[in-house]
C-alpha cells in the first residue's frame, strides 16, 4: 500500500499560483443599452418594493443621458482591447466625459462624499 501524500507536499498542477489581471472599463452613458430598460421594466412588472427608488434612478439616468455626450463606441472597444492586451493598463479606464468626471470626483473626494452626492442627485436621500 502506497503512502498518502501529506498536505504540505506539492501535487502537480494544484498548488501553482495563477495570476489574473483585472481591469474595469467604464463606458459612461450609452442610451442604446437595453439592460437598464429591461431591469426597470421587470422591476415595475413584478411590483418591486423599491419602486420609488427605481423611478428616481430612472429619472436621474434619463436626465444624465440627455446632458452627457455619448462616447464613441470605438473608444470603448479600444479601451477593452488595451485592458486585455496591455499589462501596464490602469485598473480603471473611464471612457466618455461623464465617466471621466465621476472618476475624477472619486479621486478627489472621500468615498462617503461621493456616495452622498450620488444619492442627492438620484433623489434617494439628503446629502449630509
Amino acid at each position: 500500500m502506497g503512502a498518502a501524500p501529506r498536505r504540505n507536499e506539492r501535487r502537480p498542477g494544484r498548488s501553482r499560483l495563477r495570476r489574473a489581471r483585472v481591469r474595469v472599463v467604464e463606458p459612461g452613458a450609452f442610451p442604446t443599452t437595453e439592460i437598464l430598460r429591461k431591469a426597470l421594466g421587470s422591476a415595475r412588472h413584478f411590483g418591486s418594493p423599491y419602486q420609488v427608488h427605481i423611478d428616481a434612478f430612472a429619472s436621474a439616468m434619463s436626465s444624465f443621458q440627455k446632458a452627457a455626450p455619448v462616447p464613441d463606441a470605438n473608444l470603448v472597444v479600444e479601451a477593452i482591447w488595451r485592458a486585455v492586451h496591455e499589462p501596464e493598463t490602469p485598473f480603471q479606464q473611464p471612457v466618455g466625459a461623464d465617466a471621466q468626471a465621476v472618476a475624477a470626483a472619486r479621486r478627489a473626494q472621500p468615498f462617503e462624499a461621493v456616495e452622498a452626492m450620488i444619492q442627492q442627485t438620484l433623489g434617494l436621500g439628503s446629502a449630509s
